[in-house]
């Protein structure tokens, strides 16, 4: 949802966006929908019964989870019935999965890839919110070195005591405006 009213307001603002994040907006109500189909399609407390992971960063989920989580990770999301037949099959050398579990595949793949887009949009907002502070702050050193180059040293304080993020959004991300003007006030 915040990456959604991040990237709203940035295309409202006529700010540039990247292709993902574009996508994302493009499609953020496909994925509200396949959130709703979910819940609707895993009878509740279906979950429950089945066999769960006893340890590791997922331990309490069922295992079928974590198996189509693997495979969503290791896929990068492309996830086609022949990569699916060999992963479940890979599985089942090691731990026969049970009748439940193959049932719920389906939708266990489907909760795999919204998380997928869950995180990805987190990194989508993480750097929208980077980038919109890399504005902020190209603004206002830009309005000082054109009002009161004097008071330079005061903004670039503000700027370094603010300890902004030393992300790759914030610091490559910089109006080209911004980089250019604070080359040439670095060179006088």
């Amino acid at each position: 949802m915040q990456a959604n009213e991040l990237l709203t307001e940035a295309v409202a603002s006529n700010l540039s966006i990247a292709p993902a994040s574009e996508w994302l907006l493009d499609n953020f109500y496909k994925i509200e929908e396949q959130i709703r189909m979910s819940k609707r399609h895993l009878p509740k407390g279906y979950s429950k019964e089945l066999p769960h992971m006893l340890k590791g960063p997922l331990a309490g989920y069922p295992r079928i989870y974590d198996l189509a989580r693997e495979l969503i990770l290791h896929s990068d999301g492309r996830v086609d019935a022949e990569s699916l037949k060999r992963f479940v099959d890979a599985y089942q050398t090691i731990t026969v999965l049970k009748l439940g579990e193959l049932w719920a595949v389906a939708i266990m793949l489907r909760l795999a890839l919204i998380e997928n887009l869950r995180r990805i949009s987190l990194r989508i907002a993480k750097s929208r919110i980077d980038r919109n502070l890399a504005s902020y702050w190209a603004d206002q050193v830009i309005l000082t070195a054109e009002t009161e180059p004097k008071s330079m040293i005061v903004v670039v304080a503000d700027l370094a005591s603010s300890d902004p993020p030393m992300s790759s959004a914030l610091l490559l991300n910089c109006p080209e405006s911004w980089r250019d003007r604070a080359m040439l006030w670095i060179s006088l």
